[in-house]
């Protein structure tokens, strides 16, 4: 009887400590890479929670984005739930168009604590760089170089031959 109490407390144990890193909350830039004045987006994803809200900005820096979610406390029904239910809840979130430069992220996880303050479940952090290079329409960045219609460029390329012409018959005389 021992033995077999000592073995389900170790395989509990084993799977409390294998599991931990499957279920964790994580972020992911999208894109990967991203280049400066192009649109960066992140996906924040949780074990499955069908009570978990959209994550919220609560702070935006220059260089950080802070989001937070409040879980509710206590037995809650959810209205829906998937068959089979997903594994995992994916929010995401829109961080902008962004400058080059260095970029953190962090999504904390609170559970309310009515009428006390949240209290912190988890928090996930992760850093991003940004590259420099072209910025997207409309975006701030290095001037662009003027373009002319193909019009006023035969326009230009007429001018200057008639002008080139005329100076030529004058200085031959």
């Amino acid at each position: 009887m021992v033995r077999n109490i000592r073995f389900r407390l170790l395989l509990a144990c084993t799977f409390f400590v294998c599991c931990q890193s499957a279920t964790a909350q994580t972020i992911t830039i999208i894109p990967s890479d991203p280049i400066a004045g192009e649109p960066v987006g992140a996906t924040l994803s949780q074990p499955f929670d069908c009570t978990a809200p959209q994550p919220q900005l609560s702070v935006h820096t220059a260089t950080s984005f802070t989001f937070d979610s409040v879980l509710p406390s206590g037995i809650v029904n959810c209205a829906v739930i998937p068959v089979p239910p997903p594994t995992i809840s994916n929010f995401s979130v829109d961080l902008g168009a962004l400058t080059a430069g260095n970029y953190t992220v962090f999504w904390n996880i609170y559970v309310d604590q009515t009428p006390n303050p949240p209290l912190l479940r988890s928090s996930a952090t992760t850093n991003f760089v940004v590259a420099a290079g072209v910025p997207a329409p409309g975006a701030a960045g290095p001037a662009a170089t003027p373009t002319i219609p193909l019009w006023a460029m035969l326009g230009l390329g007429i001018a200057c031959l008639t002008m080139g012409g005329y100076q030529l018959k004058r200085h031959s005389r």
